[in-house]
């Protein structure tokens, strides 16, 4: 039998073969009957006999002949071999019947049915081909239906056996809605093209909701197949008896397809819905369906395009039919709202998109003020479709359809006050104030409004001025906080940090279920080692942790669960063992829930997000990229700060047991090689150690001690273990460092005084460890003194005398100096130690070390006299003719050696003294303070004996605050400090370029400052007239010494103050003087001019007269330094002495320094003169304001323009001191009015010119009353009807701009806008101002000024004619920029601006049509973003204005204004592309031209750009030009 089957199956795939090799042959007819009567026949009869099976139910083929058939189906022209009458025997059927038998026989198998239906899909699609004359097929045809529509042969063949393959598909067919989604594509597509024929009532029935079923449960992938389905049931769905209930069904459909192929079938069915009888008749439901189908109606022309036309009429149709119609059924407004809500999330068209959000908002105020529906209804309406919507939309990518959402949101809740899930946030609308409304603002365009929103939120939720539930708040609250969390930039960076403090203030208030699942999702996200969030990931893991809220510090679990959490792990055998044993686990309650799933689940996955997954680590380092695996922990390295966080609020026994595993990760990181890595963990480690607290940080210094021990590791450990000390700046207080003081000072000892401190000059070292490089152990000393108790202070102090001892080299003790002024900086810092415990500890280190260092000098004084007396009994004496040795300078710094070890703690001692009293922790007035310090004094002077610069600079500075205690020791002993000060002087003052060093300096200074309190204290007697004559010579001297100025005019104010008199103070003065306006230096000038002053307002020889006679006259200096320092005296004068002093001096003052309006060319000068002037007229009595008027009045008279412009500026300055009177004003009037005649601008020049504006802007807008006098005059009148030609100066932009503001000032007084009126006209002047901003140089003050100036006067204009002339001016303004200048934004922005204001001025709706008429296609067009250049800026702009139209056009009106002018672009865009069209066809040659153009220029600006990058191409490129030329030449 096989070897029968066998050949059976070799035989039929040959016939196969042979039909598809000769599909053209025409067959004789003797053939095909010798084919079918030999062959075909009696192998079926044969194998039905085999199979013993009842052939009344019909033959079944073997599969050799199914796929002999099945072949025949591929090709058309045989498709009537399958129609072929059998004989008799086999009940007169036919091939196709056969299959068909088969295909419905319960033994077939799964293949063979499905190569069956593959048969028949083909029998279904493929078209007829065209017959041949002579016939292929000859056989006896069985009967085949007439089609009532043109079908091809297959198909026709197919009919009289549908029921038997709709019989086979309905079996096959899944019934529930998770199989369908592996529903072959075949069974699909044989359904639906079998569909039309269908005349079952039963059977449709059954398929529609079958497959209703699929599409409203599942989500298919594929477009087609989805398309499939759809488009099936609307052939099904015309048999439903209730057709409404298959509506619902396909309700949310509508917002949740997409794609224009599935909505076509989707609206397909509802057509197929309308036309049912029951519908149709049903004139309401059919309209409204019929408008649906227009609501989603598809352009025929575009590819996915919307039809815009159709769908704004049915959206206007359908907001008609809102105001009309009471009694919209249900059904229809669900439809309505999922249709609308997917044409705002889908839909690009701006004015669709405007007009759907405007839709589905009335479709909610419908609703909410519908009283046909009741409560339920409603209620159902609002939860289960609204609400839903919004939700969408909210969650959508496109930011435009989120804040669209939102509004529909806040809509809601305005229109829902009182549910249960919208109510609550109502707390966060503010209609009457939107600056405090949450989701105005949470949208609004400005990212700092969103900003503030997210963070006043915030305050709210944290304080609990506002109480929403936590559900609710990630319900609605979340989707809007989500894409600020997941797209980070850098314009939204600080959004995002605002939007995280939100959404970890959400967290707190969030039940601990909800809490786990956002917390385990974002784990989960991060266990995907490859994902390009990472860091944003890791961020908001971070801050979820740090939301953790539950209380668990004090829960505790059951002793048995915690000793299973503290065992290490256990064998199988063990694990087999306690598995067979029945354990009884205790109950626990939600807190020992939670605390349990932190330790067994969340803190084991927290773990493994700081360590990323190996293998992909593995894989990364062996690619081509250089690649470590610490690169991906250290982007997870912030997970471990915010576990150490989560530790702290879990039970102390969890924090110590997982505290270790966290800081052994980031010390494993500090290990790294990669300084970036190292750099990030060690931040991450200071921050962990300010979580934790001060107490922590022993324990975390040994741990790196102990792990960091090695090489380069030292290095590392030592710079952490400072940076740590640093970063725990703000939260230590004194006496925490005291359980680390010895390892602290340890790692510093091993910095400076080991072998490692050698280490850190080897280059090498240097440069591949930055640690190396840098050297914190001093600011650690200053921390250790700020932060250790009084026990511990010798105890810093005693191991650096061990240091001394052991190391006695320079360097040593020069570190150990430097270590010490540290700790002493410190000290001063030092809160917890009060001042006389300190007090102690100063004296006793100063004492004993100041006895140390005199022991020392005296032992060595008597050594080197008893040398010199041995040497002269000993020896003979010394010839005349020996050269004596060379003298050494005085005050030569004796080098540090083993012999002045002491000075180093003596220097400390003094610093950390004159740091207690510069802290003015000691009064002067209390007894105990003086009794305190007075002991200090004999130390002090022993001190300055000493041969130490820096002991004698730091004794000097403790005694500047000394002098101002009444210190006994001071008093006695002042004329000795006197005589050491003078000693002191002789050896340091004199020591010229030697002594510019940084001590000597501050040597000097506290000298001199020494020398200011004994002048100032001290009686005449210790001062002799030599001894100040001494002080002035060196004051002298130093004045021009830049380090040593500021002590040398200290002592010469105090000698001028003291009023001391000698011949010595008035040539001092002299010199101060020239010196203020010759010197360089502008601090010696400042210096020189405040010491002048002081000596002429107290100094008994001062004269005033010859000082102000010597700055007039440096007026004229050479130098503007010294011009601009003789205006500041003057000044300084004018506003120090009376009238009475000043009268004498004005009016030459005044002549001088008006002068310098002319003479002067500097800017600067000419501001200070001003200055000057204005002070002077301020200062002056009023008869010399008079005097100095009249002055004024008979320049503005002169014949010369010079002339009339000083008095111009004098004038200006007389209005700015408030010193004029109206009858002055009135006086001048005639003479100012000739400034501004026709002939100004030939005869004056601009400075002139600019001087009378600047005069009238101050008169109108300072004396606004007198200048309303002065406009009764017509001589003043006449200066506006000459105004247009100032205005229209295009050769003088300050002329311009200086006339633009008298326009603008003049806009608020009526008497003005008046004047303007008549005299040159509102329309006039408003085309001037639109010619400025039309000019090519155009800059952004005229820009603005302009459109300031045409709001003020088109609010005044009273025909609408001539408001429409105006804006259309400005529209082409606009158009011209966008053609002519592409790169500038300047004018457009301007009139946005304008148009923004007129739109908040309008007062009646012409103005506003003209206004959306003329300006709304550009606002579109910026909305698009169609600029290339400054597009952000023009697309803010322009949707803030477009948000201005919509609130006073109202949102239907606006997105009716939005659609026409979306029209009209595409139009235009049409119309030009035609035209290209054409040109390319009509003129090929000028087509072809204008692209290289293009190209050209495309290129050029490419250059452009990289020219701007590389900078040096330019020069390069000018070079090669010249060289070029030169070869030519």
């Amino acid at each position: 039998m096989k070897l029968l089957k066998g050949l059976r199956l070799q035989v039929c795939s040959s016939f196969a073969q042979i039909f598809d090799s000769y599909q053209q042959r025409a067959f004789a007819h003797e053939e095909l009957q010798c084919f079918w009567k030999f062959f075909i026949e009696p192998s079926i009869l044969n194998y039905n006999q085999t199979l013993e099976r009842d052939t009344e139910a019909g033959f079944i083929l073997p599969v050799s002949f199914v796929r002999l058939f099945v072949s025949w189906t591929r090709i058309p022209l045989l498709f009537r071999l399958l129609n072929a009458k059998f004989t008799s025997e086999i009940n007169g059927e036919t091939p196709i019947e056969l299959v068909c038998n088969t295909l419905i026989h319960n033994g077939t198998p799964k293949a063979t049915q499905n190569l069956i239906l593959e048969g028949i899909l083909n029998l279904l699609t493929l078209a007829d081909e065209f017959q041949p004359e002579n016939e292929v097929i000859t056989l006896e045809q069985a009967y085949l239906p007439e089609a009532s529509k043109e079908i091809n042969l297959g198909t026709l063949i197919l009919l009289n056996h549908i029921q038997k393959i709709l019989i086979y598909l309905a079996d096959h067919l899944p019934k529930d809605a998770k199989s369908a989604k592996k529903l072959p594509d075949l069974y699909l597509n044989i359904l639906s093209r079998l569909s039309e024929f269908v005349s079952d009532k039963e059977v449709a029935v059954n398929f529609a909701s079958t497959l209703i079923l699929y599409v409203s449960k599942c989500h298919f992938k594929s477009e087609e197949k989805l398309s499939t389905i759809l488009f099936t049931i609307s052939r099904f769905v015309g048999f439903v008896e209730n057709p409404e209930e298959y509506l619902r069904k396909i309700i949310r459909l509508f917002s949740s397809l997409k794609g224009r192929s599935p909505r076509e079938a989707l609206i397909a069915i509802v057509v197929s819905i309308s036309k049912i009888d029951k519908i149709a008749k049903n004139a309401q439901l059919h309209k409204y369906l019929e408008l649906l189908v227009e609501l989603e109606a598809w352009d025929s022309q575009r590819i996915n395009e919307a039809d815009s036309a159709r769908r704004h009429t049915a959206l206007s149709l359908l907001l008609q039919s809102l105001q009309e119609d009471k009694t919209i059924p249900v059904t229809v407004l669900q439809l309505l709202a999922h249709s609308s809500t997917h044409t705002l999330i889908e839909v690009e068209d701006l004015s669709l998109r405007a007009s759907a959000s405007n839709f589905f908002r009335r479709l909610s105020d419908y609703i909410a003020g519908c009283n046909s529906l009741d409560e339920n209804t409603m209620r159902g309406l609002l939860h289960s479709h609204l609400i839903e919507l919004v939700l969408k939309g909210v969650q959508s990518p496109n930011e435009t359809v989120r804040h669209e959402m939102i509004f529909s949101l806040a809509n809601l809740i305005d229109l829902f006050p009182k549910d249960e899930i919208l109510g609550p946030f109502s707390v966060l609308r503010s209609p009457n104030d939107k600056d405090v409304d949450f989701f105005e603002n949470s949208t609004h365009i400005q990212l700092h409004r969103r900003q503030r929103a997210f963070f006043r939120f915030a305050e709210q939720l944290a304080t609990k001025q506002v109480e929403i539930s936590s559900s609710n708040l990630l319900k609605f609250i979340l989707p809007i906080l989500n894409p600020y969390l997941t797209e980070v930039t850098s314009k939204t960076s600080a959004l995002s940090d605002q939007a995280i403090k939100l959404f970890c203030e959400i967290l707190k208030l969030t039940h601990w279920p909800k809490y786990y699942r956002i917390l385990e999702e974002y784990i989960n996200k991060m266990k995907n080692p490859d994902n390009e969030k990472t860091k944003i990931y890791v961020r908001i893991l971070v801050a979820i942790i740090d939301a953790f809220h539950f209380d668990l510090q004090r829960c505790e679990l059951p002793r048995n669960l915690v000793e299973v959490q503290k065992r290490p792990k256990t064998s199988k055998v063990e694990v087999q063992i306690q598995s067979e044993v029945k354990v009884v686990e205790p109950e626990l309650s939600d807190d020992q829930k939670i605390l349990q799933t932190m330790i067994k689940i969340v803190i084991p996955q927290l773990r493994e997000c700081i360590r990323p997954n190996l293998h992909s680590a593995h894989r990364k380092a062996h690619s081509d990229e250089k690649h470590f695996e610490e690169d991906d922990e250290i982007e997870r390295a912030p997970i471990t700060l915010a576990t150490a966080r989560l530790l702290q609020k879990l039970p102390q026994w969890v924090l110590d047991q997982h505290l270790h595993g966290v800081l052994l990760t980031l010390n494993r990181l500090l290990l790294s090689r990669s300084f970036n890595i190292r750099q990030s963990a060690r931040k991450i480690m200071e921050a962990i150690v300010q979580a934790l607290g001060q107490k922590y940080l022993p324990f975390v210094i040994k741990e790196m001690r102990q792990l960091m021990q090695k090489g380069y590791q030292v290095h590392v450990m030592i710079y952490t273990v400072q940076a740590l000390v640093n970063s725990m700046e703000n939260v230590l207080k004194s006496g925490d460092l005291d359980a680390c003081l010895e390892d602290v000072i340890e790692v510093c000892r091993m910095e400076l005084f080991s072998d490692l401190s050698e280490e850190k000059e080897v280059g090498a070292i240097k440069e591949n460890i930055p640690e190396a490089k840098s050297n914190k152990t001093f600011d650690t000393y200053v921390y250790l003194g700020r932060f250790i108790s009084t026990g511990c202070l010798a105890n810093v102090i005693e191991p650096m005398r061990e240091i001394v001892e052991t190391r006695p080299s320079s360097k040593t003790m020069k570190q150990l100096g430097e270590l010490l002024r540290a700790y002493s900086i410190g000290l001063k810092q030092n809160h917890g130690i009060d001042p006389q415990t300190m007090l102690l500890f100063v004296h006793h280190n100063l004492s004993r070390s100041v006895s140390e260092m005199l022991t020392q000098q005296n032992t060595a004084d008597a050594a080197k006299k008893d040398e010199e007396q041995r040497r002269k009994n000993g020896y003979r004496p010394e010839s005349c003719l020996l050269l004596p040795q060379e003298p050494k300078r005085l005050g030569v710094i004796v080098k540090t050696s083993v012999k002045s070890r002491a000075s180093i703690f003596v220097e400390f001692a003094l610093q950390v003294l004159a740091g207690l009293l510069k802290s003015s922790k000691f009064e002067p007035e209390n007894q105990e303070d003086v009794s305190r310090l007075d002991p200090f004094v004999p130390l002090i002077f022993d001190c300055l004996q000493l041969k130490y610069d820096k002991i004698v600079s730091t004794s000097l500075r403790c005694l500047t605050t000394f002098f101002k205690f009444p210190l006994p020791e001071i008093k006695s002993r002042l004329k000795s400090l006197v005589d050491r000060f003078f000693v002191i002087l002789a050896d340091y003052a004199g020591l010229g370029a030697a002594g510019n060093k940084a001590t000597i300096l501050e040597l000097n200074q506290l000298l001199f400052k020494c020398f200011s309190h004994v002048i100032r204290d001290a009686p005449t007697t210790v001062l002799t007239s030599k001894r100040i004559q001494l002080l002035l010579n060196y004051c002298e001297t130093d004045v021009l010494d830049s380090h040593k100025q500021a002590t040398a005019f200290l002592l010469i104010k105090a000698i001028v103050g003291r009023k001391i008199e000698d011949p010595m103070v008035e040539s001092l003065m002299d010199y101060l003087s020239e010196l203020a306006i010759t010197s360089e230096i502008p601090h010696v000038r400042t210096q020189c001019r405040q010491t002048i002053l002081i000596f002429l307002s107290v100094h008994p020889k001062r004269d005033i007269e010859k000082s102000m006679t010597f700055f007039l006259e440096q007026l004229e200096y050479e130098f503007e330094d010294g011009r601009l320092s003789a205006l500041e005296m003057l000044h300084s004068i004018f506003e120090t002495f009376t009238d009475t002093i000043v009268d004498k001096f004005a009016l030459i003052s005044l002549i001088k320094l008006a002068a310098r309006f002319i003479n002067d060319e500097s800017p600067t000068c000419q501001k200070y003169v001003s200055l000057a002037i204005n002070k002077l007229i301020s200062t002056v009595s009023e008869k010399l304001k008079n005097e100095i008027f009249s002055v004024a009045q008979d320049w503005l008279e002169s014949d010369k323009e010079s002339t009339r412009y000083l008095a111009l500026k004098v004038l200006v300055q007389f209005v700015k001191s408030g010193s004029i009177l109206e009858t002055k004003l009135l006086a001048i009037s005639h003479l100012l009015a000739k400034q501004f005649e026709p002939s100004s601008l030939a005869e004056f020049s601009e400075e002139t010119l600019l001087a009378g504006f600047e005069l009238l802007n101050l008169l109108i807008s300072s004396v606004g009353e007198v200048f309303k006098k002065l406009m009764k005059r017509k001589d003043f009148r006449d200066i506006f009807k000459n105004l247009t030609q100032f205005l229209e100066c295009y050769d003088s932009p300050s002329i311009q701009l200086a006339s633009s503001e008298f326009v603008q000032n003049c806009l608020n007084n009526t008497i003005a806008l008046q004047e303007f009126s008549t005299s040159i006209g509102l329309a006039r002047l408003c085309t001037t101002m639109c010619s400025q901003l039309r000019k090519p140089e155009l800059t952004d003050s005229m820009a603005e000024l302009a459109v300031k100036n045409l709001v003020g006067i088109l609010s005044n204009v009273q025909l609408n004619e001539e408001y429409e002339e105006i804006c259309k001016k400005l529209a082409s303004i606009c158009k011209h920029e966008i053609i002519q200048h592409q790169n500038e934004a300047v004018r457009r922005l301007s009139v946005f601006k304008f148009v923004g204001a007129s739109i908040l001025k309008a007062e009646n709706e012409r103005r506003l049509q003209i206004l959306s008429n003329v300006f709304m296609p550009f606002l579109h067009r910026e909305m698009n973003r169609k600029s290339t250049k400054n597009t952000d800026e023009l697309q803010q702009l322009a949707v803030e204005v477009g948000e201005l139209f919509k609130d006073r056009l109202g949102e239907v009106s606006y997105s009716q204004k939005l659609a026409e002018c979306q029209k009209e672009a595409a139009s235009k865009y049409e119309s030009r592309k035609r035209r290209d069209k054409e040109r390319a066809v009509l003129d090929p040659a000028g087509a072809a031209l204008k692209k290289q153009r293009k190209q050209a220029m495309k290129v050029e600006a490419r250059k452009r750009k990289i020219d701007e990058l590389k900078p040096y191409r330019i020069a390069k490129r000018r070079h090669r030009i010249e060289a070029r030329m030169r070869d030519e030449e």
